[in-house]
């Protein structure tokens, strides 16, 4: 390899370690917001807690609901898991590239015909729901409904 295209390889590999120690020191998504410093709150500012309502609907009138608080950004999987959890019922779920897939709620399982799917203040997720970071006061359905793969 000439000594020119070593030097451009050196640089280059320079201006990468560099780029990303700039990043790295300047970059402001990892700092505390002033919230998670306050000693003093003031109701409906600043605070990160919510509420978010849950229902897994077995379909045919069978349903279990809960209202759980919540901090920003939880997924409607994790309102999911915290009624799951409360009323003692059993997720399987199965990981993909894309994120989790609920196999089986409660003992009833996903299939060619029927599955699992999510929805949010009524609309269907377009992620999984690992990856759906809810609001305040949004409605989480978790429905056993006809698969339309």
């Amino acid at each position: 390899m000439s000594r020119y295209i070593k030097l451009l390889l050196i640089a280059g590999t320079l201006v990468i370690v560099a780029g990303g120690l700039w990043y790295g020191f300047f970059r402001t998504d990892s700092l505390p917001s002033v919230a998670e410093n306050s000693s003093t709150s003031v109701p409906g500012v600043g605070e990160a807690e919510g509420i978010v309502y849950v229902t897994i609907d077995y379909g045919g009138g069978d349903a279990v609901s809960g209202e759980y608080s919540f901090e920003e950004g939880e997924s409607a999987f994790g309102a999911l898991v915290k009624l799951a959890s409360e009323k003692e019922i059993e997720i399987v779920t199965k990981d993909y590239d894309f994120g989790k897939f609920v196999e089986a709620i409660g003992g009833v399982e996903s299939g060619a015909e029927k599955a699992w799917i999510y929805f949010v203040n009524g609309e269907s997720g377009e992620v999984s729901g690992d990856n759906y970071a809810l609001k305040q006061e949004d409605r989480v359905e978790w429905r056993y409904i006809e698969a339309k793969y």
